[in-house]
């Protein structure tokens, strides 16, 4: 491989403009505004977790007029970027789209206006966020297809004891159906995709909403609900004295699979492997009561994946999951197990946004402000999720399809390795952050990565530094020739 100093011969170049790229389909009044856009993008990637105004310095004053324009909204900041999105799913003839909930914390910023309780005591104040992160069918995050902020009110707090009898159109959980509009508003008729989701999402108004032929849900059950048991010949209960669960768990076994789940333990989240029968049958969901009689039952496939022998110290894994996809053989739901695993996703992309990226700690009068920021920070959130699990499902993915030159030669310098691949960048960077691998962790997760990103940074801005003062001195010499 080439020496350091011979490296330091050639001029470096520019950074590729994956940030404009993202932001490009942006709706904004100007295009200046959509360059000021990606230049911020990039400067929090090359950063991430240090403070807005040091990380983006000149761009700043650019970033707070943009979100200070009352008409622009932070969809119209995400738009671009979504599309994007759906054009990386494009490549795919079916791929998933995993979705959740979860509470930005501005308590301690008394200053802010507009913020809402997000917890169980009113004192608690911030805004809450539904995302949709697109995935391929192996689990690389692909981007964000969709996201909506909101506020509670202080005259909401403690509703939810009074949710059966409001109208649905006033109920929080409207968030599902919002999600799945905005989804199907991206994509294409053409376009097939599974969204996945958790307990939550388990509401039969949900399961009835009309959606695309080519739109399917995937939800972990959280009710045993009453049933009629499709004619498929694969479960023994008679209509009537069914509930769901019991029609999943006496179902039989067609096929076994280990996986490696995330399963917690106390406060703290670890990867264990688990041995799982997989059940499935066909079902048809009697609604409760108070559900909307004008709408059909929802039929669906259930699937229940099953740890008969779990090791000492852990509760046995289940899970019942209800599929708007046919799952008429083992193999198809082996799959639907698997995909429900890649929902971890989601919660790591709202941990990169908090931890790596440092979200709630942005200083700012107004919680519109705050939503605006938001979206700016999911297409930086993203691309370091992203970056992460495609060193390890594309390992063999050229360095420079999502690395620059000169990010690639500072990283062959300082390893004394040459990068050829995303694995080799990707582990090159997180050895800047302080990762070493180890049986336990033979790979580097996000964390590693935004904490090298954040030092490479520096090492790049050096080697410019060296680059121009070795040029300086050559030049001098020539002149003295």
């Amino acid at each position: 491989m080439e020496t350091t100093d011979s490296l330091l011969q050639q001029e470096p170049t520019q950074d590729k403009e994956w940030a404009w790229i993202e932001v490009h389909g942006a709706k904004l009044p100007d295009v200046r505004f959509k360059k000021s856009l990606a230049a911020i993008c990039q400067k929090i990637h090359q950063q991430p977790g240090v403070s807005f105004s040091r990380a983006c310095e000149a761009k700043r004053k650019a970033g707070y007029r943009l979100v200070n324009i009352a008409e622009i909204t932070p969809q119209d900041i995400l738009v671009g970027h979504s599309k994007q999105t759906r054009e990386r799913a494009k490549e795919y003839s079916f791929f998933l789209a995993a979705s959740d909930t979860t509470s930005f914390d501005f308590t301690s910023h008394k200053a802010c206006t507009g913020l809402g309780p997000i917890a169980s005591t009113p004192k608690s104040q911030g805004f809450l966020t539904h995302s949709v992160i697109a995935l391929s069918p192996k689990g690389v995050p692909l981007g964000v297809l969709y996201q909506q902020s909101w506020t509670r009110t202080a005259e909401s707090f403690g509703q939810s004891n009074q949710r059966r009898s409001r109208p649905e159109s006033e109920k929080e959980s409207q968030k599902w159906v919002k999600a799945l509009r905005g989804v199907e508003e991206i994509l294409q008729p053409e376009d097939s995709v599974l969204l996945i989701q958790d307990r939550e999402a388990d509401i039969v108004s949900f399961l009835q909403e009309p959606r695309r032929e080519n739109t399917y849900l995937l939800i972990r059950s959280c009710h045993p609900r009453k049933i009629s048991v499709k004619n498929d010949g694969n479960t023994k209960l008679e209509d009537g004295n069914a509930n769901l669960w019991e029609a999943a768990r006496c179902s039989p076994v067609v096929a076994k699979n280990t996986l490696s789940v995330k399963v917690k333990k106390g406060k703290e989240f670890t990867d264990r492997c688990a041995q799982l029968s997989i059940r499935y049958t066909h079902v048809e969901i009697i609604p409760p009561v108070y559900a909307d009689k004008s709408k059909p039952n929802p039929v669906v496939w259930v699937v229940c994946a099953r740890e008969d022998n779990p090791p000492p110290g852990f509760d046995a894994i289940e899970w019942i999951l209800l599929s708007t996809f046919p799952v008429t053989d083992s193999k198809t739901a082996l799959d639907m197990v698997l995909f429900y695993t890649y929902r971890w996703l989601i919660e790591r992309f709202h941990y990169v946004l908090k931890s790596g990226l440092g979200v709630e700690n942005l200083q700012l009068d107004d919680v519109d402000s705050l939503m605006k920021y938001l979206s700016f920070y999911s297409i930086v959130g993203w691309r370091l999720l992203y970056l992460t699990y495609l060193a390890r499902e594309a390992p063999n993915t050229p360095a420079n399809y999502v690395f620059t030159d000169l990010s690639i030669k500072v990283l062959s310098a300082h390893s004394g390795k040459t990068i050829s691949s995303v694995s080799d960048a990707v582990m090159a960077v997180a050895r800047v952050g302080g990762f070493r691998p180890c049986r336990s962790a033979p790979r580097a997760g996000v964390k590693s990565l935004w904490m090298g990103l954040r030092r490479l940074d520096g090492m790049e801005e050096g080697w410019q530094m060296a680059f121009s003062a070795m040029s300086a001195l050559s030049a001098k010499d020539m002149g003295q020739d």
